[in-house]
C-alpha cells in the first residue's frame, strides 16, 4: 500500500506501458508491457517460474505440458510436469519442433487431450 505521494507516483509509473528489449532463443524483440509485468516475468520467485507454478496447481486440475524435442530450452518431464499434483488426465508430450514451432506442432495433441477430458 502506498504511504506517500512519491510512493503512489512510483506505483503509477510501474503500471505505465513502455517498450522493452527482450531476447528469446537468440532473437531480439521489442515488447510493450508495464515495468511491473516485465519485471515479474524475470522474478526468480514470480509466477513465470513454471516449476513453482506447477506445485501450486489446485487439486484436481489436469495438466497438459507440451515441449519441443528440438527446443534447446526445454527441460525434461521432471522439471515442471512431475512437480504438479498428479491427475489421471494429465499428459506430458514432446513434439518434433523448436521453441517457436511448438504451438503449431502441438495443435493435434491439444485437441486430442481436450476431447479426452470428462465433460
Amino acid at each position: 500500500m502506498p504511504t506517500s505521494k512519491s510512493d503512489l507516483a512510483r506505483l503509477n509509473k510501474a503500471k505505465e506501458k513502455r517498450r522493452f528489449s527482450d531476447v528469446n532463443q537468440g532473437r531480439s524483440f521489442e515488447i510493450t508491457a508495464s515495468a511491473e509485468v516485465y519485471l515479474s516475468w524475470f522474478d526468480p520467485d514470480g509466477p513465470a517460474v513454471m516449476p513453482k507454478s506447477a506445485t501450486s496447481l489446485k487439486v484436481p486440475t489436469p495438466l497438459l505440458l507440451i515441449i519441443g524435442s528440438h527446443d534447446r530450452t526445454a527441460q525434461g518431464k521432471d522439471y515442471i510436469f512431475d512437480k504438479a499434483p498428479p491427475h489421471p488426465n494429465s499428459r506430458f508430450v514432446s513434439v518434433p519442433a523448436d521453441h517457436f514451432a511448438v504451438p503449431s506442432a502441438a495443435i493435434e495433441e491439444v485437441v486430442t487431450w481436450l476431447r479426452s477430458l470428462p465433460q
